[in-house]
């Protein structure tokens, strides 16, 4: 057992590697967020205007677990977080953009929401299909098992490549340009456009640390569960 471990950890090194070097990247991103967030607690935009103010729409308080904003398509709220709903910044300006964006979406066109909100479901299955499927395949070595576990998987990166589109598109073609159009300064759209690429890598660096994980597990299952 010790020597099959230390042949995975050798062979696997590069792996590793990738995997913590993203989980770093993402807590890098997150502390930037979360740094502007709270340099900028008393700044006041040039709208000076909280979110429901400069928006004109109503928005929840968030649960713990959401750092920064959520839409729900089946009830049409929209959730900000604690510490930035009531703030005058730009940081919650882009953030209650961004979200409003998302109702623009779910209102345009359904299908491709629907999808993005199996993103939790997607996100277990992905992590686990690989693993579970290569298994099969020493174990039964049924060609039509293989092509099921190719198609599942393809499918599972498909919904999180529709994932991160929503994610963009709300942000750059929708979120951006609204907050132009409300009159905030060239600067702090600039300033804006920085958050929201920030909070855009973090979902790239996530879908990044799926498919390590999944291969790491994958290769983990070759090592000792495989005869």
């Amino acid at each position: 057992m010790i020597y099959r471990l230390s042949i995975f950890f050798q062979d696997e090194t590069w792996l590793i590697v990738v995997f913590v070097g993203l989980l770093f990247a993402i807590a890098a991103c997150e502390y930037l967020l979360h740094h502007a967030a709270n340099s900028r607690r008393e700044e006041v935009s040039s709208i000076g205007l909280t979110p429901s103010d400069c928006w004109g729409r109503d928005f929840k308080i968030a649960p713990k677990r959401i750092s920064w904003g959520a839409f729900d398509p089946k009830t049409g709220d929209i959730f900000l977080s604690l510490s930035i709903i009531s703030l005058k910044n730009i940081v919650s300006s882009a953030f209650s953009a961004h979200e409003l964006s998302h109702d623009e979406q779910w209102k345009e066109n359904k299908i491709p929401m629907n999808i993005c909100s199996y993103k939790y479901t997607s996100t277990f299955c992905l992590m686990l299909f690989p693993a579970i499927f290569f298994y099969l395949h020493f174990i039964i070595g049924n060609l039509a098992i293989d092509a099921l576990g190719f198609v599942l998987v393809v499918l599972l990166c498909v919904i999180w490549l529709f994932i991160l589109w929503k994610e963009f598109d709300a942000s750059f073609r929708r979120a951006i340009p609204a907050m132009l159009s409300r009159g905030f300064r060239q600067e702090e759209v600039n300033d804006a456009k920085h958050l929201l690429a920030t909070a855009f890598a973090t979902y790239i660096l996530t879908f990044g640390v799926i498919l390590t994980f999944a291969g790491l597990l994958a290769q983990f299952v070759r090592a000792f569960l495989v005869p």
